[in-house]
């Protein structure tokens, strides 16, 4: 079997048991965002990866797991400046 083929079986095997992606995890307590710290498998229903970085009221910054549809919602935000995405470690 190819590396290809091998490839293709292994990602159709863990979709199949429910894989959990990763995520780089962190956060800060001022306005640059932070640099991760560690890497979180993502829990049933956090679907997504957020990089966020809240600029008003407070500064705050911190990439985790999080529902795709929040991490849309902080993009929407005024003062908040946020990247979502779905992959493994892509935040």
């Amino acid at each position: 079997m190819n590396g290809h083929a091998k490839n293709k079986i292994n990602w159709t095997i863990a979709k199949d048991q429910n894989y959990t992606l990763r995520c780089n995890l962190c956060f800060s307590w001022y306005s640059e965002l932070c640099n991760p710290t560690s890497i979180q498998t993502c829990p049933v229903g956090q679907d997504a990866y957020g990089a966020v970085n809240l600029t008003r009221p407070v500064q705050r910054s911190f990439r985790q797991c999080m529902n795709m549809a929040v991490c849309r919602g902080f993009i929407t935000t005024p003062g908040v400046y946020a990247i979502c995405c779905s992959t493994d470690l892509c935040n």
